[in-house]
C-alpha cells in the first residue's frame, strides 16, 4: 500500500525551501495524531534536523546565555481563591501556604511514576522543578495546574481525576511524557518541545518553534543534568 501525503506535508515541501536544504521529503504520514502511535522514521529524522538546527541557533543567540527562571516575570501563576483550593490533604511540605511546598522532593510518588512508565526519575524531577518550581498547587496563565502543569484536556486524558493532588499530577504527567517519548522514538528533546507546545504544533509546523519552548527545552536539559549530577 503506497502512503498518502497529508496536505500539510505536501505544504511543507512545496512551500518551504528550507527542508529542502536539509535534504528531507517528509513523505510518510506522521502517525494518527494520539501520542501512542509512533512517527515515521523518516519523519522523525524530518522533525529532529529541524528542531537541532534551530536549538542550535538559539544556543548561539546574542543574550541568550543566561537560562530564565521557571516562570517570566509576566507569567507567576496565579493565586488560587481560597474557595477554589486544590482538594488534597495538606501535609508538612505540601501546599501552597507552606513555605517548604516548593522545595519539597516527592520522592515517593516520583519514584512510584517513574517505575510504572519506565522513566528516569531525574527526568520526572526536572520537568517538575522547570514547570512549576515544585509547587503543587501552581496554575498557569493559560491554565496549566499543579507539579507537572497539565492542560485540564490532557489531565483528563491522562486519568487525573484532581490536578492539584501530587500524586495523580506526577502520574498523568509522566503518563503523558512517556507516551510522547514512545511516539519520537526516544528523543527527548522533541517530546519536550510537544510537551510544551503541542504535538499538533511540533509536527506541523516545526520550524515555527517559539522561543518560549526553545528556553523551556534548555532549562529541562540544565535542570536534568544538574539532578544527575548531585545523585
Amino acid at each position: 500500500m503506497i502512503s498518502t501525503i497529508s496536505s500539510w506535508e505536501s505544504k511543507l515541501w512545496v512551500d518551504r525551501p528550507w527542508e529542502k536544504s536539509l535534504g528531507l521529503n517528509p513523505s510518510q504520514p506522521a502517525g494518527n495524531g494520539s501520542p501512542n502511535s509512533s512517527v515515521d522514521g523518516f519523519f522523525l529524522a524530518f522533525l529532529f534536523q529541524i528542531i537541532e538546527r534551530i536549538m542550535a541557533e538559539a544556543r548561539f543567540e546574542t543574550g541568550r546565555g543566561a537560562i530564565p527562571p521557571p516562570f517570566p516575570l509576566e507569567e507567576v501563576p496565579v493565586p488560587i481563591p481560597e474557595t477554589e483550593k486544590p482538594g488534597f490533604e495538606k501535609c508538612e511540605g505540601q501546599g501552597e501556604s507552606n513555605p517548604k511546598a516548593k522545595g519539597q522532593d516527592f520522592d515517593y510518588p516520583i519514584s512510584e511514576a517513574a517505575s510504572k512508565f519506565d522513566l528516569d526519575p531525574a527526568l520526572i524531577r526536572a520537568v517538575i522543578q522547570v514547570e512549576s518550581n515544585r509547587n503543587p498547587a501552581a496554575v498557569s496563565p493559560a491554565g496549566a495546574q499543579g507539579l507537572m502543569q497539565l492542560m485540564p484536556k490532557t489531565a483528563t486524558e491522562m486519568g487525573v481525576a484532581n490536578p492539584f493532588d501530587p500524586a495523580q499530577n506526577i502520574e498523568g504527567g509522566a503518563r503523558y511524557l512517556r507516551q510522547l517519548l514512545n511516539r519520537y522514538q526516544g528523543n527527548r528533546r522533541l517530546a519536550l518541545a510537544a510537551y510544551n507546545w503541542g504535538m499538533g504544533n511540533l509536527e506541523k509546523r516545526p520550524e515555527a518553534l517559539p522561543k518560549e519552548t526553545q528556553h523551556y527545552i534548555f532549562k529541562v536539559e540544565q535542570a536534568y543534568a544538574e539532578i544527575l549530577n548531585k545523585a
